[in-house]
């Protein structure tokens, strides 16, 4: 792939996913390897891909700076962790459907 290319992951940890829009390959790496620390398991898909398969999913666009900024992998491995009952108050503190 080339000029315009988009590196888009799914972050999955006990059935719940998020979809992470990573600058360069360089950052997608740095963010796939936390996230494998942390216990998720990551899969790159394309943007052909994210429509239908993962409309719907919480998506964080990290070419967004005020995102770039505030962004922790670890506090989504965390509340991917908690349990599904809890989810709906997690969901909340994100605006809903960030759990699949």
């Amino acid at each position: 792939m080339g000029r315009g290319e988009r590196y888009l992951i799914v972050i999955t940890k006990n059935k719940s996913s998020v979809v992470l829009e990573c600058i360069d390959s360089f950052s997608m790496k740095n963010f796939w390897s936390e996230a494998e620390l942390n216990g998720a398991t990551c899969k790159r898909i394309l943007i052909d891909d994210f429509y239908p398969a993962y409309r719907g999913y919480r998506y964080f666009d990290m070419r967004n700076p005020t995102t770039h900024k505030t962004f922790s992998v670890a506090e989504i491995i965390e509340i991917l962790d908690a349990p599904l009952e809890e989810h709906v108050e997690a969901e909340n503190l994100f605006g809903g459907n960030i759990f699949h």
